[in-house]
């Protein structure tokens, strides 16, 4: 990741739902569980895949994860794990998994499954990593891929394929004075005045959707709740600061409400919002009063 961005995206994750970082210094900062492979470059270190698999094992002891692509995943990455993970049983441990890294991870991780089962190595967990992202890891689990462990490196933390938002700032309000921006474009009509979202909750307990409402808004409905909440007043934090833990169960308990339907990668269905009467008026009043000030 560029920069700060591998802090700021282990931080992200860990809040999305992510249970462990590679990421040394994130660890220590956000208290994430840190953990990590072996690299190409060790095993390339070595004379032989068998020797640096040993040293490695030698080194992690049952927290070992080998990463078989190195050299030839299947004749040569897969048995050397067998073996090393045999030598590690007449030691009385047990290594804990093995990565693959390229080629076609559903198949080659079915592959590796069978043969592991075959020789009696079922405890062993099946990692995968190479630029994985949604896509990859909905269609592995559709395919019932027997993959233990998702690592999703490069196209979280890095801005890959939209490093910018394309967005630009416009005034709403100044002095409690509704501002607005109008185009001929009916998209960049801005919507006027500090603004708060009424967010509806079904008897279910799941999510209905959003109201954008005018800020001062009041709600009846017991069903409805205010997601905007000032934070900060006079420099000063109005409710104390919570941590990252906290901070992910609480993302982790909004996720469960949203409806399935909404949640799927593919052919999802937007989330209603809606404009509030009060606000779209308040637009339509402006806009009606410009075009009055010009004639």
């Amino acid at each position: 990741a560029q920069g700060q961005g591998g802090i700021q995206a282990s931080r992200a994750a860990a809040i999305g739902g992510v249970d462990i970082t590679s990421n040394v210094l994130s660890s220590m900062l956000y208290g994430i569980k840190p953990t990590g492979t072996m690299a190409h470059s060790w095993i390339q270190s070595f004379d032989s895949e068998i020797d640096a698999f040993r040293e490695f094992a030698n080194i992690y002891g049952e927290k070992t994860v080998l990463l078989i692509d190195t050299y030839d995943t299947i004749k040569s990455g897969l048995y050397n794990a067998i073996r090393v993970a045999k030598e590690m049983e007449h030691l009385g441990k047990r290594i804990l998994g093995i990565r693959l890294d390229s080629g076609d991870l559903i198949e080659l991780s079915k592959h590796c499954r069978k043969v592991l089962d075959e020789e009696g190595l079922h405890y062993i967990k099946i990692v995968v990593s190479n630029m994985i992202d949604e896509y990859i890891i909905e269609k592995a689990l559709q395919s019932d891929a027997p993959i233990d462990i998702f690592g999703v490196g490069t196209n979280l933390s890095t801005g890959k394929p939209d490093a910018a938002l394309d967005g630009v700032y416009k005034l709403i309000s100044i002095d409690g004075k509704p501002k607005i921006k109008i185009s001929n474009n009916p998209e960049k009509v801005l919507l006027p005045g500090i603004k708060n979202i009424v967010r509806s909750i079904g008897n279910d307990g799941y999510f209905k959707g959003d109201l954008i409402e005018l800020e001062n808004c009041l709600i009846s409905n017991k069903n409805s709740e205010i997601l905007l909440k000032e934070q900060f007043k006079n420099g000063k934090r109005k409710f104390p600061k919570k941590s990252l833990q906290d901070i992910a169960q609480y993302a982790q308990k909004r996720i469960n409400m949203l409806p399935a339907n909404i949640k799927k990668i593919n052919k999802s269905i937007k989330f209603d919002v809606k404009i509030s009467n009060s606000l779209l008026n308040l637009r339509n009043a402006i806009i009606k009063a410009h075009y009055e000030e010009m004639q």
